[in-house]
């Protein structure tokens, strides 16, 4: 799990210096699908929008994480992002202008996943403690919500996407 988080902030820390690095990097399913790029299905997960994001991002996958070993952990990881980005290039395959970037869809799998494992545990969420269940529940119909809005450029199909698929996982592990 470490040497994951540690190429994520380097990655990520080499894209904030490097606009062409970004752009070379980012999720874009006009070029995955017009071009081939398909590494950018992965590329897409070690590159963040900013400080915050990265944070979050970050804050999701050690905490969640820590009760994987590191083989499990990449796995699930690697799945949520994969089936996320894949997700995201069919449902905006018609938007030439559509980009994303993030680790959310593979932190999403590692979060349902956790909770489906560990349906108890609790987590500080803007420092106010609450089961992890509640917490995934309120963020998953948030991301559903947010998703009809179509008024940002946050990946809630990601979201959504990766938490299904960390919950696939977490019934797998079972």
């Amino acid at each position: 799990m470490n040497i994951l988080l540690v190429s994520i902030i380097i990655i990520s820390l080499a894209a904030f210096g490097s606009p062409a690095l970004f752009k070379a990097l980012l999720l874009s399913p006009w070029r995955i699908i017009k071009q081939g790029q398909i590494y950018r299905l992965v590329t897409s997960g070690f590159i963040h929008a900013g400080f915050v994001h990265l944070l979050f991002n970050l804050l999701a996958l050690y905490t969640f994480g820590r009760i994987f070993s590191d083989k499990i952990f990449l796995i699930i990881f690697t799945a949520a992002l994969l089936i996320s980005s894949l997700v995201t290039v069919i449902y905006y395959s018609r938007d030439s202008s559509y980009q994303a970037v993030g680790a959310s869809g593979g932190a999403m799998g590692i979060i349902f996943c956790a909770i489906v494992l560990q349906p108890h545990a609790r987590v500080l969420v803007l420092f106010f403690p609450m089961p992890g269940w509640l917490f995934g529940i309120l963020f998953l119909v948030y991301s559903i919500y947010a998703s009809r809005q179509h008024n940002s450029n946050i990946g809630h199909i990601a979201h959504i996407s990766g938490a299904l698929t960390g919950l696939a996982a977490g019934l797998l592990l079972l």
